[in-house]
């Protein structure tokens, strides 16, 4: 492990409150900080899904992203031909919703990184579901 991850997952370790003493999980929503990236996960994070908010800019705005990340891990084999997604949805309660599906094995907390920072960085996001990559690419 880099000298960075270490730094951030001990940072992620210290930020993490204790469970409930009924022996519950963490309270949620949970405002989350790793490498300068804020955001907060709405619900447990599960090997297959997440869910989370974060700042973002969408059409020349400032949002509130409201992003369901989910994993595609047959997508690993080249026999399946579903490519990765964007779908940028219409504003609800908690931001503009937004389904990210990635070929990955499972979601963690660096891909959340990862999601987040393509996100911010792509320039011609659009309404409507936008697929990328190729099974070939794999």
């Amino acid at each position: 492990m880099g000298r960075a991850a270490e730094t951030d997952r001990l940072r992620l370790n210290e930020a993490r409150p204790p469970p409930d003493r009924s022996g519950g999980s963490w309270p949620f929503p949970l405002a989350r900080e790793l490498s300068g990236i804020r955001f907060t996960l709405l619900e447990p994070l599960a090997p297959s899904r997440a869910r989370f908010t974060f700042a973002g800019v969408f059409e020349s705005e400032e949002v509130t992203w409201d992003a369901t990340l989910r994993a595609l891990p047959g997508r690993l084999s080249p026999a399946d031909p579903r490519p990765d997604y964007i779908e940028v949805g219409e504003a609800g309660d908690r931001g503009r919703r937004l389904e990210v599906a990635l070929s990955v094995a499972e979601i963690d907390e660096a891909t959340i990184l990862r999601t987040i920072l393509m996100i911010r960085q792509y320039r011609r996001l659009r309404r409507g579901r936008h697929g990328f990559g190729d099974a070939t690419s794999c």
